[in-house]
């Protein structure tokens, strides 16, 4: 073998250990909803009383025009172990349709936010351990742990917590007792829901601030805003070009640094790749679990 490919080669293998020392970068949607919010869509062309108004058997059908499942996967196969845990077969299906799009934008995590309910997020990762052998993928979506509050103060504030039993009953503690129903909210201001999120050592953050009234000489006191700002570090924002502008506006109430990212605040799953960071770190690739029973289709053709 040729000297100075040898030599190539060994340089090569110590920048790769080197750099994997250090994190690769991981493409993670932040701040994703699942069918459990009451504002879902699935497509960004319906309504919110479209996607109501559809059957189980319209979205079965809309299934197999995408190819989320082998072409042999009755409707009929919709029920035991696969249905378990959803509340119908329509759910079930738009949690298929919500992970086969993950899958195919190839994103490594996603934080799910659902409005006022942490009920998605088991629904969305047992679909996509369904689906992910079933075909060649080179990811294995990682599923993180949060949620989104409507705030008194008319911000929307999320927050990303530890996957633990004990993060989810402080959670669901928190949401009985603060939340006025699932579409209304919290009637606690965004400062009280962010206490709540770092008290059980959360990150949290007010999310898509550039979409809100927040500066406006009407909405809140300066008083309020200043306190608000000098106690976060994190803002989400929809649009990236609106940073400098709300850096600014944040400016006149606190001097103190702030974080942005980029909320992807998707509702429908033709919507989910439009909005994503790269974010570096080291991650303990999920492995779907070993002996579950795949997707048994019956033996009859059915999607055309």
């Amino acid at each position: 073998m040729d000297k100075g490919f040898i030599e190539e080669h060994r340089a090569y293998t110590a920048i790769v250990s080197e750099k994997c020392k250090y994190g690769v970068f991981h493409k993670t949607c932040f701040h994703l909803h699942t069918p459990e919010s009451h504002d879902f869509q699935l497509f960004e062309n319906w309504s919110m009383r479209t996607y109501k108004e559809k059957t189980a058997q319209e979205i079965y059908d809309i299934c197999c025009e995408r190819k989320v499942f082998p072409p042999i996967f009755a409707f009929d196969d919709l029920d035991g172990d696969l249905l378990q845990g959803f509340s119908d077969r329509k759910q079930l299906l738009s949690f298929l349709l919500l992970a086969d799009s993950i899958l195919n934008n190839e994103i490594s995590m996603v934080i799910v936010t659902d409005h006022h309910t942490i009920a998605g997020i088991p629904k969305l990762k047992k679909t996509i351990e369904y689906l992910h052998p079933l075909k060649p993928r080179k990811v294995f979506p990682e599923i993180l742990l949060g949620i989104e509050v409507s705030c008194a103060d008319k911000h929307h504030v999320v927050g990303i917590f530890e996957d633990s039993h004990t993060s989810k009953e402080k959670i669901e503690t928190w949401l009985d007792e603060h939340l006025l129903n699932l579409e209304d909210g919290s009637f606690e201001t965004s400062r009280e829901v962010l206490k709540f999120v770092y008290s059980i050592k959360g990150v949290g953050y007010i999310s898509h601030l550039d979409t809100a009234n927040t500066f406006s000489e009407k909405s809140l006191s300066g008083a309020y805003k200043t306190k608000l700002f000098s106690e976060i570090s994190i803002i989400g924002i929809s649009d990236i070009n609106q940073i400098n502008y709300i850096r600014s506006k944040i400016r006149e109430h606190t001097k103190n640094a702030v974080n942005f990212l980029i909320d992807n605040d998707s509702h429908a799953i033709d919507t989910l790749g439009q909005k994503h960071i790269w974010i570096k770190c080291f991650r303990r690739v999920p492995t779907p679990q070993t002996g579950r029973r795949a997707l048994s289709p019956n033996r009859r053709e059915q999607c055309p």
